[in-house]
């Protein structure tokens, strides 16, 4: 038992670790210039080309998709997935991409983690879910660590101008997390319905590409796509470390470990990345900052953390 248990935290600091690489790579690749809309494509490209694969290896659109097949799961299966791209990209991405681009990562990543916070909200709404007094308590705590990140952000001789528009980073970061948040909700939908995971990621994707395509067609900005070579190597880089390892890493953390555990080790990557924002991007940051950034992080960990003995209060 305690080498599974190990086992399951070696996964989560794998997690851990490419979480902030990948947001490091986002911030390299939006640095060179590239447009937020036109870098979602070349982020996502090789996760959506490897759920193409696995879908057609396994056969799944023969089953899920034609109409003759028993388990077919018809439009309630497939809107979830075409509605999430345009939010969870078009919106939610590459809002986090225009966040870092005015501001910076030391203020976009722990409003991005707002989404645990969104996601109980929905689901109070949504799933008629109670929010029980341990949510509102980190919803709180969170709250008054982003205060703190972003109040910290303008003490110091040049801090406004070496931070960026800080408050306009917090705004467009806050709503990239929301996004994500109900994005979330969507995909479940979604596999309630009966539609595989890779089915629905190899619909997600192309549909947020869609709506990202128009957007730049209709503001006349199709060259957005022809971009430096640096920028498109570290969005792919990006994709890779966050979508195929990142994530695969962190489910498998879960399975191995307790959820609370992998929470805990996974949710604190913002505090590495943080220390590597103000070391390489030479990024603002103060002790005031730094504490808020701890203080979002428990707040973060105090959502996610259902005791053993107790499941979350349903209406």
């Amino acid at each position: 038992m305690q080498k599974k248990s190990m086992s399951g935290e070696l996964y989560a600091l794998i997690a851990f670790f490419s979480f902030t690489a990948a947001n490091l790579f986002d911030k390299f690749g939006l640095s060179s210039g590239m447009n937020a809309y036109a870098a979602l494509i070349y982020k996502d490209f090789i996760i959506f080309v490897v759920a193409i694969v696995i879908c057609l290896k396994k056969g799944l659109y023969k089953k899920l998709l034609n109409k003759d097949s028993p388990d077919y799961v018809g439009w309630k299966g497939i809107w979830p997935w075409l509605l999430s791209g345009p939010i969870m990209d078009v919106i939610g991405t590459a809002f986090f991409y225009v966040a870092i681009s005015v501001g910076s990562l030391v203020i976009a990543v722990p409003c991005i983690q707002s989404q645990t916070m969104w996601a109980a909200i929905i689901a109070s709404v949504m799933l008629h879910e109670k929010l029980n007094k341990q949510t509102v308590t980190g919803i709180i705590v969170f709250i008054a660590g982003l205060l703190l990140v972003n109040c910290g952000s303008y003490i110091g001789g040049d801090a406004v101008q070496a931070t960026g528009n800080s408050t306009l980073c917090a705004i467009i970061a806050l709503i990239a997390g929301f996004a994500w948040a109900f994005s979330t909700v969507l995909w479940k939908k979604g596999m309630e319905a009966g539609t595989d995971k890779w089915v629905g990621l190899s619909i997600h994707y192309p549909a947020g590409w869609l709506v990202a395509f128009i957007y730049l067609a209709l503001s006349h900005n199709l060259s957005a796509y022809i971009a430096p070579s640096q920028g498109i190597m570290a969005l792919a880089a990006s994709g890779v470390i966050g979508d195929l390892i990142a994530v695969p890493a962190f489910l498998t953390a879960m399975s191995l470990t307790t959820v609370n555990k992998a929470n805990v080790i996974k949710s604190a990557y913002p505090i590495l990345l943080s220390v590597l924002a103000w070391l390489i991007f030479k990024e603002y940051m103060n002790i005031w900052m730094f504490l808020g950034i701890v203080i979002t992080v428990v707040g973060v960990i105090i959502v996610n953390r259902v005791p053993a003995d107790k499941t979350p209060e349903k209406a």
